[in-house]
């Protein structure tokens, strides 16, 4: 009766590693950093070989070597329920703490905040999170790749809002007021929630019309365009032009700190 409670444990184990390696092979999260998945090899290494020792153990064994065991006990639970956290914040939901100030009034500074990752396909209005290389973006000038340490990085992640989606009729008027272009989708004036204009520097524009946009004049499949709140500081579509799909990672969907919604 008592190898009923390891021999579990290591069918559990395996069933979530082959979850979390079919998951992965799936593609269903954009969302792979190195410290999940050593976490997640390092703590199904455990996990195997504790349950594979307890399953081999008798009872006359735990008994003469009672604290060695619970050792291991622990150890194999601290295993399974770092692996199913590993999973869960790779492929489903993660958190994460804002930084900067580009989507104020909506998110703040150091923030606390949950980020959806499952298949996640982007709607209009959603505040998403965006992963951006300096392989892939070169025209994005560096200081955008510094944290706050002032250390270049090869990656960086901006949280903005969906503003422009496939299929969207794109249109421009030149502002000479700010010596760029006010922002029109499918024939209204692209505005920020609290009902600041999204304008567009010369160099996204022509980025936006060269690479983004289609014959028609809407936006091509898998391009968006993606602006801060804060209009006025924010690094984003107005200044680098369009996005792929392929770097929106997930959705801004809760608030842990301060408590609240995000919309």
């Amino acid at each position: 009766m008592n190898r009923i409670k390891p021999i579990f444990a290591l069918i559990v184990t395996l069933s979530l590693i082959v979850l979390y390696i079919t998951l992965y092979m799936l593609g269903v999260s954009k969302l792979i950093m190195p410290f999940s998945l050593t976490g997640f090899i390092l703590a199904a290494i455990v996990g195997v070989l504790t349950s594979l020792k307890l399953v081999k153990t008798t009872k006359a064994e735990i008994e003469k070597r009672p604290f060695q065991f619970e050792v291991l006990d622990w150890l194999r639970f601290l295993a399974i329920s770092t692996i199913v956290i590993m999973t869960v914040f790779t492929f489903v939901i993660f958190s994460s703490s804002v930084s900067g100030d580009s989507m104020e009034d909506t998110l703040h500074d150091q923030d606390r905040i949950m980020v959806y990752l499952y298949r996640y396909q982007p709607e209009r209005g959603h505040v998403i999170v965006l992963k951006v290389d300096r392989d892939t973006y070169t025209h994005i000038v560096d200081s955008h790749f510094r944290d706050d340490q002032g250390r270049l990085q090869d990656t960086v992640y901006f949280i903005k809002r969906v503003v422009g989606m496939p299929g969207d009729a794109i249109s421009f008027v030149f502002d000479e007021a700010i010596d760029g272009y006010r922002l029109y989708v499918n024939g209204e004036m692209a505005v920020t929630p609290e009902g600041k204009r999204y304008d567009v520097r010369p160099e996204a524009y022509d980025r936006i019309n060269a690479y983004a946009l289609d014959e028609d004049g809407a936006l091509k499949e898998g391009q968006y365009l993606l602006f801060g709140d804060h209009v006025e500081i924010s690094g984003d579509s107005g200044d680098f032009g369009a996005f792929s799909i392929d770097h929106i990672i997930g959705r801004a969907i809760f608030r842990l700190w301060p408590f609240g919604g995000i919309s």
